[in-house]
């Protein structure tokens, strides 16, 4: 169910609206320009907006077994045992060793990005 369409903003012709749909923030581009209510009948003429960040991520994704192992080899070299070395592990370095076992980071991420939408 959606609760409320709200513009983001409306310019060169077309307006970004934003809502929650089954608790998920969504937004979408209607193909003109409009300061009116929007109403949920004019939900059909939303285009898709933003990008599709699964597809974007996907070929980082290695196969399970390794990400397993990187993620093994990772946490054991940071000290990273048991849930209680996790739990006094600070959270921004245990997302980097994630990220770490995932293959990714910034830069790399970034240019995916621009590949991904080169490709398209």
């Amino acid at each position: 169910m959606i609760m409320e369409i709200k513009t983001i903003f409306s310019r060169d012709g077309y307006t970004i609206v934003e809502w929650i749909e089954d608790g998920l923030r969504r937004r979408g581009k209607l193909p003109f320009q409009t300061n009116k209510t929007i109403t949920e009948d004019m939900l059909s003429l939303i285009l898709p907006y933003g990008m599709v960040w699964g597809d974007v991520v996907y070929p980082f994704i290695h196969p399970p077994e390794i990400v397993s192992e990187e993620i093994d080899k990772n946490f054991y070299n940071n000290g990273i045992f048991t849930q209680s070395d996790l739990q006094k592990a600070n959270p921004n370095q245990v997302l980097g060793l994630l990220l770490k076992s995932y293959g990714i980071d910034y830069n790399i991420f970034m240019k995916t990005v621009d590949n991904y939408l080169e490709a398209r």
